[in-house]
């Protein structure tokens, strides 16, 4: 949001018809086929595009789904960039993508197979109070102006429940590496990382 404000600003110094897009206020039919995010581009935003609108509407161009962008898990590869800083893994290629799949599927089958935990069981370093209360306010000006037209006390009550909702989610949260690195599990696990990595034990037991 805070990028959209920036381009949102840039773009309206040149030009007079300049329109943010709102993918949490839309105007789209759920029960067709087509994309609701493009339902609402070309049948509401874009003047005269009524033959892609039609297209869209009934999947045609863009089906439902098909713009799908999941969020992955980066747990794991934060502990092991992490571990390669402080040394617990060495080696030169250990972090080049080739080489890090590897470390991070290791990393991902001794918390879940070894260990019998999973991505949500490790400790988390979260933000202070004050710093969420900062980044709640911040969030809201920035909407408020980019939204301005749109912008009233029940869209602002739905702002902080949602704000709200990803703070009880831990959205705000990270892995608290520190702590892992210091578990005798992990510091034993690391030890033999490459001897594990390099033999394809660990990997190979997670890919099959």
């Amino acid at each position: 949001i805070y990028r959209t404000a920036e381009w949102n600003e840039l773009c309206n110094q040149h030009f007079s018809d300049v329109e943010v897009i709102d993918m949490h206020h839309f105007e789209a039919d759920l029960d067709l086929p087509g994309d609701p995010y493009l339902q609402h581009l070309f049948c509401h935003v874009f003047p005269g595009a009524t033959n892609t609108c039609e297209a869209v509407k009934s999947g045609l161009i863009g089906r439902k789904g098909a713009f799908s962008n999941p969020s992955r898990p980066l747990d794991y590869d934060i502990l092991a960039v992490q571990a390669y800083k402080q040394g617990l893994i060495r080696g030169e290629n250990a972090l080049i993508p080739t080489d890090r799949i590897h470390v991070v599927k290791a990393i991902q089958h001794h918390q879940e197979t070894i260990l019998h935990r999973t991505i949500k069981d490790f400790p988390l370093q979260c933000l202070s109070e004050e710093k969420l209360k900062r980044l709640l306010d911040m969030s809201i000006t920035v909407e408020r102006n980019v939204f301005a037209d749109t912008w009233s006390d029940e869209r602002e009550a739905d702002h902080r429940a949602g704000f709200a909702r990803a703070v009880e989610k831990k959205i705000y949260c990270s892995i608290d590496t520190d702590l892992v690195l210091k578990e005798k599990d992990w510091r034993l696990f690391f030890d033999r990382i490459e001897q594990l990595v390099s033999s394809g034990v660990y990997v190979e037991a997670w890919d099959n």
